[in-house]
């Protein structure tokens, strides 16, 4: 199993939650409490986007070395692709934690 850690060993700055890299996405499911912030990194020498199937959200081109960064407010599941590269897919679902 790969994870963005392995791809940033040794850098600097704050880590990633998912990185694009050999046209994928790492880690392709991500789990996230609803309103907290998402980072995409791409690391592929290629231009790539993240964006909803729902077009809830698009990140645009994200070229390589730049990021995007993005938060979800509401619990959902949303099915996720790189608009240049179709074969690109993965799954966010954000969550509510339960009252305290």
């Amino acid at each position: 199993m790969y994870s963005a850690m392995q791809a940033f060993r040794g850098g600097y700055g704050s880590m990633p939650d998912v990185v694009l890299l050999n046209y994928s996405y790492v880690p392709r499911t991500i789990h996230v409490k609803a309103g907290t912030p998402v980072t995409l990194y791409n690391a592929d020498d290629v231009l790539h986007s993240i964006t909803a199937d729902d077009q809830s959200f698009d990140s645009g081109l994200i070229s390589q070395g730049a990021s995007f960064t993005v938060s979800f407010d509401q619990p959902d599941q949303v099915a996720n692709h790189c608009f240049v590269h179709s074969r690109m897919r993965a799954t966010r679902t954000s969550w509510l934690p339960p009252p305290s």
